[in-house]
């Protein structure tokens, strides 16, 4: 299997601080040689304007795909229907991936599986709220 792109899909709804940390980190991602990767943020809202700096800001290429407040999995699957890539990798805008997240995605499909479900701790932080 040769890869060249992975269309990694970010479903989110008004939660700016979260998408720039992902964004951030997604960005820092070391990939393997002849691999590219493509950032499709797909907005689950009417309005896109509290996250919009965040994608202005961001260093990492891709889309916004804006189809409304339509709800997590009709909006996952507007991206989905956009994506350019081999594969596609799916996350919230809450997590945190390490710099080699992506690549053991790429190796693990490289190695014939399917599905590929990686370990996700509960991360505590100081002063949490429901």
């Amino acid at each position: 299997m040769s890869l060249r792109t992975i269309s990694i899909i970010v479903p989110t709804r008004c939660r700016p601080k979260q998408l720039a940390r992902l964004l951030d980190l997604l960005s820092e991602q070391r990939l393997p040689s002849g691999v590219d990767m493509e950032i499709l943020v797909a907005v689950d809202a009417e309005d896109v304007v509290s996250i919009a700096p965040v994608i202005a800001k961001s260093s990492v290429t891709g889309d916004v795909v804006t189809p409304g407040r339509v709800g997590i999995s009709a909006a996952k699957n507007a991206a989905v229907q956009q994506a350019r890539g081999d594969i596609l990798l799916l996350l919230n805008d809450d997590v945190e991936p390490d710099a080699d997240f992506v690549a053991q995605h790429v190796a693990a499909q490289h190695d014939g599986h399917a599905i590929v479900l990686g370990s996700s701790p509960w991360k505590s932080h100081d002063n949490p709220t429901l």
